[in-house]
């Protein structure tokens, strides 16, 4: 890299290295109330030793330097403006933009796991640091991991017994049934999908308990209950493969493959063909949208074709780029456009033609 580039990127890493101190956001109440829409979200109420430990120990953790680099994308250089405190003019002084895509999906996730408290550790939460919390979330991921392998293990063998049997085997077994579950009490069959798959609502704590457990995630956990709905995607044996979160009537919150993973490619266009369905309905997508390479926008995500995007993408993001651009370029005066272009994504480099270019 050109010597010049090194410099700009020395000058960046600068601007945002020690990113976050004890003092230095200046709009707090934005933190809170991010952390408030999250905890709505999750159906987490207020007072609550959840609520109250994201009040005190995450919000602790989030403004200490402690992993700085997870923090990078959720906040910004704030941007003096005359009359305001002299401290705000300082260079390491940050303003709270959102929780990224990537931080939201940890926290639920966080969220999830603390729900599996039981009285006695709800009553000492409030003492664990956040990397304490990461780490107990960490061994419980390994875990479900472990256990849904040894059962999609079994099941796979039981199919594959199936395959190997003769047509008089198969009608004596009564082509055994891997999922237990029955149709029209455990679960109901919303929609068709290709190659005999089929979206399905969950109704039970049974069918919640097996598509967790198959699937390496925490809805083994989850309760039926009104604000809450869960749809899978099961294949014709009637095993899962995707599961979809709807919160708050028509919020979708999550999409997951197994073990929290994005599906597989070969569930893809079932899957954008079942969520553009939903949002055609008026269904939001809130989380999880990268999963189907949606963009993303003010916590909500759109098919990069729709109309909506479209709109977003000219009159707003691009906007926005372009002017975070521009305050760059006044920190790097006189610095070779080509440096300049070997700083950045590949996917800038239109803005920063229209910015250097005039």
């Amino acid at each position: 890299m050109a010597r010049n580039a090194l410099k700009i990127d020395s000058e960046i890493s600068n601007i945002y290295s020690g990113l976050l101190t004890e003092a230095n956001i200046t709009n707090n109440d934005a933190l809170s109330d991010a952390i408030t829409d999250l905890l709505d979200s999750n159906d987490i109420t207020q007072g609550s030793p959840i609520d109250k430990w994201f009040r005190t120990q995450f919000i602790k953790w989030f403004k200490s330097p402690e992993n700085d680099e997870e923090k990078r994308d959720m906040v910004i250089q704030h941007r003096f403006v005359k009359g305001e405190p002299e401290w705000m003019s300082k260079p390491d002084v940050m303003d709270f933009r959102e929780f990224s895509v990537s931080e939201k999906d940890k926290l639920n996730h966080i969220i999830d796991f603390l729900k599996t408290y039981d009285e006695n550790a709800l009553k000492v939460l409030f003492k664990q640091p956040v990397p304490a919390i990461k780490a107990e979330v960490k061994k419980w991921d390994a875990s479900m991991t472990n256990e849904s392998e040894k059962m999609r293990e079994a099941m796979f063998a039981t199919l594959k017994c199936l395959e190997d049997m003769t047509p008089e085997e198969k009608r004596l077994a009564k082509l055994i049934k891997v999922n237990p579950l029955k149709e029209g009490v455990d679960f109901e069959v919303i929609k068709p999908a290709k190659h005999g798959r089929k979206w399905v609502k969950l109704i039970t704590k049974g069918a919640y308990l097996f598509e967790g457990n198959i699937m390496g995630h925490c809805v083994s956990g989850y309760e039926p209950t009104p604000g809450v709905i869960i749809i899978s995607l099961y294949d014709s044996n009637e095993i899962p493969h995707i599961t979809i979160e709807i919160t708050n009537g028509n919020e979708v919150q999550q999409i997951k493959g197994v073990s929290n993973m994005r599906p597989l490619p070969n569930y893809h266009e079932d899957l954008v063909e079942f969520i553009k369905g939903l949002v055609d309905d008026g269904y939001k997508v809130v989380g999880d949208g990268q999963n189907l390479d949606m963009g993303h926008y003010e916590r909500q995500y759109y098919f990069k074709d729709s109309p909506e995007w479209q709109d977003i993408w000219t009159n707003k993001i691009l906007p926005k780029q372009q002017q975070v651009f521009a305050d760059l370029q006044k920190k790097i005066k006189g610095s070779a456009y080509e440096s300049i272009i070997g700083v950045f994504d590949k996917t800038h480099q239109s803005i920063l033609e229209s910015i250097y270019r005039k």
